[in-house]
């Protein structure tokens, strides 16, 4: 299995560290087997990113190239299966934006992908927040057997006060799933791979924020499926 990172751009986190340099150290942590990491990158921003990727000293990684006006998962997706092609695994996982940290931990996305069940087109994680500001939110339509993901721009004031379900930007994609879909379609998102996965075919997994005496402010991160109503 590989991992695309998704880190277009580098938010300062605090204490010299960025979004990159903490799922750099989350990644060395967890026990899942990774045969690579594979980076998307802003355009001029390599010199940076060399500093930061020395702590991949033990997972191979490589980088793409995104514009500018070329930011979201989509795209990168796309862009690795363009240009991988042939040398492609079965599977990627997906790791998007810094609104996943600091919910996202070695521990919980280890159980996330042990736990996958067999004969997935994708899986996606969220988690049930208190303060759901800046985070899309994913919307379940049992009648139609879909599950949507709401970008928060774009949720009415009921949406955003009903919809308790946000969207990490963790996701995990078969990667024939991808491939047909590339094949069929000009235009190429999340969102649409979405919107096209039935519900048999698709899992989704929550980090509840369960605290721990010694540490309030430390998630205890263990993976369950999310219940659809």
């Amino acid at each position: 299995m590989w991992i695309l990172i998704v880190a277009t751009e580098q938010t300062n986190l605090g204490k010299n560290e960025t979004f990159l340099s903490r799922i750099m150290t989350i990644i060395h942590e967890m026990t899942y087997p990774i045969e690579k990491m594979v980076i998307c990158i802003q355009e001029n921003h390599q010199d940076f990113m060399r500093q930061e990727l020395n702590r991949t000293k033990y997972i191979p990684y490589e980088w793409m190239i995104q514009k500018r006006s070329q930011k979201d998962a989509g795209h990168a997706l796309r862009c690795l299966v363009t240009q991988y092609d042939d040398d492609l695994p079965n599977s990627v996982v997906v790791l998007n934006g810094d609104n996943m940290l600091p919910y996202v931990s070695a521990t919980g996305l280890d159980s996330f992908l042990f736990h996958l069940p067999s004969d997935l087109h994708l899986a996606i994680v969220g988690a049930i927040l208190e303060d759901k500001t800046g985070f899309s939110r994913i919307y379940c339509d049992a009648d139609k057997n879909r599950i949507y993901v709401l970008e928060e721009k774009d949720c009415t004031w009921q949406q955003k006060r009903s919809l308790n379900l946000c969207n990490l930007g963790v996701y995990w994609f078969s990667i024939p799933f991808i491939q047909r879909n590339l094949s069929h379609s000009s235009s190429f998102s999340v969102t649409q791979l979405l919107e096209c996965t039935p519900l048999s075919r698709m899992f989704i997994a929550t980090m509840p924020l369960s605290y721990t005496t010694d540490s309030p402010k430390d998630p205890v991160n263990k993976i369950q499926k999310y219940k659809i109503d």
